[in-house]
């Protein structure tokens, strides 16, 4: 069973705003959180971009995350297996109750490689209800 959903943000959530887009959230994006919400699974954020809480507060679903983990990766390396390891201490959950959604695919390899479930999502539609449909029943 599911308990802890991970999302990444840019381009799976939001369209990274170094990419010249004018779209940035999707409008189901905070239906598709409520859902997993309402259905008693944590839900958190792993993203290498540091100003992550910035963008989640504009666009009024930072409240809804049970847990935002971000950092800079300039300084502090592209991986996100160390997000995942505390993910796992802080919901006291094994990897293989995770479930993330990424559009990058070195990061759901990564996670895979720990037991995970993942999902890549693609970087132009961003994430769909396709993509939590297909994640849910990874289970």
């Amino acid at each position: 069973m599911c308990k802890v959903v991970i999302f990444d943000l840019d381009n799976t959530l939001h369209y990274n705003p170094n990419s010249n887009c004018d779209q940035t959230l999707n409008d189901h994006i905070k239906d598709i959180i409520v859902h997993f919400k309402n259905s008693n699974i944590k839900v958190t954020l792993a993203s290498l971009n540091s100003s992550a809480p910035f963008y989640l507060k504009r666009y009024d679903i930072f409240d809804l995350f049970d847990k935002v983990y971000c950092k800079n990766w300039t300084f502090y390396g592209a991986h996100k297996s160390d997000f995942f390891e505390s993910i796992c201490k802080d919901f006291d959950v094994s990897y293989s109750d995770l479930l993330l959604f990424d559009d990058n695919i070195e990061h759901c390899e990564e996670a895979k490689s720990l037991g995970m479930k993942t999902i890549q999502v693609d970087s132009v539609k961003l994430l769909q209800w396709d993509d939590i449909n297909n994640g849910m029943s990874l289970f």
